[in-house]
């Protein structure tokens, strides 16, 4: 059974995140989420703030000046969405990441979703039991998917 058949079986929402392989295994007890690039946090200052004065209202230090993790994993609602994300914004390409082995692709449902979202407005997921790791054919068959409406 292929990933696009695993995915139409679940009755429940599913979620896509490229997880990078020098970060924190792929696990729900390690679903938190940092600005681009960051694995670690402990005495990060938050550079979105202005140093002196922090806002309460940031969504990465809450008027701390120091970054705190949020928790669930940034993800995005569709494969589609996902490959978007990283054309936009000078990022280099879900696949040249793929290709590259950077990273993986994931598939999974959510034990939790965070009321809270990503700096960049993206869903905070723990994942749930459904986790289903991603080939580069998968992708490319779940976009096909996506874009025959049938995902």
């Amino acid at each position: 059974m292929g990933a696009v058949d695993k995915i139409k079986l679940q009755n429940r929402r599913v979620f896509y995140r490229i997880h990078w392989c020098d970060a924190p295994a792929f696990s729900p007890e390690n679903a938190y989420s940092l600005p681009w690039g960051m694995w670690q946090w402990v005495n990060t200052s938050c550079d979105f703030c202005d140093p002196d004065s922090p806002s309460p209202d940031c969504l990465l230090c809450s008027g701390t000046g120091k970054i705190t993790p949020l928790e669930g994993y940034s993800c995005c609602n569709s494969m589609t969405d996902l490959v978007r994300y990283f054309d936009d914004g000078g990022r280099v390409g879900l696949f040249e990441c793929i290709r590259s082995g950077a990273g993986k692709v994931y598939a999974f449902t959510a034990d939790w979703i965070n009321p809270r979202r990503g700096p960049d407005g993206e869903p905070l997921v723990v994942p749930g039991d459904f986790v289903l790791e991603l080939s580069l054919e998968d992708v490319e068959a779940i976009l096909e998917a996506e874009e025959e409406g049938e995902l």
